[in-house]
């Protein structure tokens, strides 16, 4: 369990930090440590990404393309590292053309925000679009890189370390270098 983590209960555990709370019911989180098992990432940890779907707003989107270098290029610098791609209900044709491309990623689809903040809570890097799945990655101080077209960081995303931000210089998301988001990884 990560730094500020409360157990309330047999049945709830409470995240409070920096003034944010986060209640996740256990339930959730036995649900994200079979998820985890059925992944095979138990033991290794994982990048876990958040790619959003071409159903958002233009600005929004980061293309299939460009997360397919940036898989690729993690695979290979960090051979022993899951990744793992959320999926929800609006993107699942992106997803499995993403897995299609990318045939050794693993896809987790929480079924409901519980489940997703504890697997987001396991991760060990959470790379993201702008989204809920962003905010839940800060309310559970998963270490986050954001790809962010026109949005205010400072609006965002806590003063952290933990929390890195790369922002279009046009507004679009699209527009962000795999190279750039790399580079990001790396430098850590």
């Amino acid at each position: 369990m990560k730094t500020g983590v409360v157990n309330l209960s047999a049945n709830l555990v409470w995240w409070k930090l920096s003034g944010t709370e986060l209640l996740i019911p256990k339930s959730a989180l036995d649900w994200a440590k079979q998820e985890q098992q059925r992944l095979g990432t138990e033991q290794t940890g994982y990048i876990l990404i958040y790619a959003g779907s071409d159903r958002l707003p233009p600005a929004q989107i980061y293309p299939q393309q460009s997360w397919q270098e940036i898989i690729q290029e993690c695979q290979k610098q960090q051979p022993d590292l899951p990744i793992v791609v959320i999926q929800d209900r609006d993107d699942v044709e992106f997803v499995r053309s993403l897995q299609a491309d990318c045939p050794n990623i693993k896809i987790t689809a929480p079924e409901d925000i519980s489940k997703l903040a504890a697997i987001i809570g396991g991760a060990s890097l959470m790379l993201s679009i702008n989204s809920p799945a962003l905010q839940l990655s800060v309310a559970v101080q998963t270490y986050t890189i954001a790809l962010l077209g026109g949005a205010d960081p400072r609006q965002l995303l806590p003063k952290s370390d933990k929390f890195l931000t790369i922002k279009s210089a046009t507004a679009q998301t699209a527009d962000i270098s795999p190279k750039t988001v790399l580079e990001k990884i790396w430098a850590g």
